[in-house]
């Protein structure tokens, strides 16, 4: 009996936690202006943070976003129902592909949401804003990154199994 990809089920399922997440931030979350001052903050800074929010939710609701976002959904579902039908490199070759679309969307989010850090009046704000945003990139990616080497590992370990497999059956 051949061993079960008990990676793949955890890959997939936490892929699923991320897309439910961002289904409920696309689609049941809305914005909202916040009162920053009563937190500390100048008035100024919480004009700038609220349109920081406003545009970042636009931004994300934009039509590149949501069609990124339902390719990966998609995608998702597809090796889902694979896996399930018993084809595990399939599923492999198709999370790999979902984990690919996730890192262009990390990036294309990045690198469109970069001109509104230019909203904050202040330079520090600013740099705390662009580094904490490439910070939170840069671990998902990095995520991702590990995803993908795992799931390409197996997936040529899963192909030394199978030639083994016909090498045999052949003799």
């Amino acid at each position: 009996m051949k061993k079960k990809p008990i990676y793949l089920y955890i890959l997939l399922g936490l892929s699923t936690l991320v897309t439910l997440l961002g289904v409920w931030g696309r689609f049941f979350n809305q914005y909202t202006v916040i009162d920053y001052t009563q937190a500390g903050y100048s008035a100024a800074l919480s004009d700038q943070l609220n349109e920081y929010s406003k545009k970042s939710y636009e931004l994300s609701h934009n039509g590149i976003s949501i069609l990124l976002f339902f390719l990966s959904a998609a995608v998702l579902i597809a090796a889902i129902v694979v896996l399930l039908r018993k084809n595990v490199q399939l599923a492999n070759i198709i999370y790999i592909f979902y984990v690919l679309l996730a890192i262009i969307g990390l990036v294309y989010n990045y690198v469109s949401a970069s001109p509104l850090f230019n909203l904050f009046t202040d330079e520090a704000t600013r740099k705390g804003m662009r580094s904490s945003s490439l910070l939170g990139v840069a671990v998902f990616v990095g995520l991702n990154l590990v995803f993908l080497g795992l799931t390409v590992f197996k997936l040529l370990k899963l192909q030394k199994e199978l030639e083994k497999e016909e090498i045999q059956a052949v003799q």
